[in-house]
């Protein structure tokens, strides 16, 4: 799980699991609620329940079947898109500065 993500997303996922998961879950419809009533934090919750499957799957904790209906379940939910589009001088401006300190390090 650490090598995919930063460490506070991390540390996100791990919270959002000790305070949504307090209950067995026995079957995919009960984790199918819990997910649909989980108010924040859903994106952290699900991805946590997702490296969850992964550890069984390795270590074999969980018969194939089971995860295939367990991972059908739990969706990661899209982020909001960023429908932000710089001035066409703002890129202009940022590729030069690259630019720049492109030059100026490969010039040693």
């Amino acid at each position: 799980m650490k090598s995919k993500c930063s460490i506070e997303d991390v540390e996100d996922m791990v919270s959002y699991l000790n305070k949504y998961l307090t209950i067995r879950i026995s079957n995919p419809t009960e984790l199918f609620s819990l997910i649909e009533s989980t108010e924040k934090g859903k994106r952290h919750f699900c991805m946590g329940i997702r490296d969850l499957l992964k550890y069984y799957e390795a270590f074999s904790l969980m018969d194939e079947e089971s995860l295939i209906k367990y991972r059908k379940v739990v969706k990661i939910p899209k982020t909001n898109t960023d429908n932000y589009i710089p001035e066409d001088d703002k890129v202009i401006l940022a590729f030069r500065k690259v630019e720049d300190d492109y030059m100026k390090n490969t010039s040693l």
